[in-house]
């Protein structure tokens, strides 16, 4: 049985570069460019948006099949949606994660694509409470339902067994 990062081998290597469609926004005012963005990630958000395109497909066909009484196949769809709708979202995140390693932007508040496949950084105007949502995340709880960095702190002990 192949795996899935079988496929994504495979899938991977079947794209061409420069088959893969570009961004269309335009490089903005308050953009700064800072590179252009790899042949081979071009691939990674290739497949990851066809995979999203599959998902929706998918999403529709068991729709349909619902709606006709078809409940079982209309179960089989809603599986395979919300496997290529995961899929998709975690190549999204490699392809993001991939990005920052390649051209060292782990420091920039925000970046994006642009037409040209030009790498921009930009401000982010809602600047994210980091530590908050990073140990959030390690909970397991919205960084929005977490309290003070007290708080947290006491949560994340209590979960490492340290405090009770």
């Amino acid at each position: 049985m192949q795996t899935w990062l079988d496929v994504l081998r495979t899938e991977l290597s079947n794209i061409e570069p420069g088959t893969v469609a570009e961004p269309e926004d335009e490089v903005g005012a308050k953009d700064t460019v800072v590179g252009d963005v790899p042949d081979e990630l071009k691939q990674i958000r290739g497949l990851a948006l066809r995979w999203k395109t599959d998902c929706l497909f998918e999403l529709t066909d068991a729709l349909k099949r619902k709606l006709t009484g078809n409940q079982e196949e209309a179960e089989r769809a809603f599986t395979k949606s919300s496997e290529l709708s995961l899929k998709a979202d975690t190549l999204m995140q490699i392809f993001w994660t991939s990005l920052k390693d390649a051209l060292g932007l782990w420091e920039k508040d925000a970046i994006g694509i642009r037409k040209g496949w030009k790498v921009v950084s930009f401000e982010n105007e809602e600047k994210p409470d980091m530590p908050r949502i990073i140990l959030g995340g390690i909970l397991g709880v919205p960084a929005s339902l977490v309290g003070s960095e007290e708080a947290l702190i006491m949560k994340l002990l209590r979960n490492q067994g340290n405090v009770q």
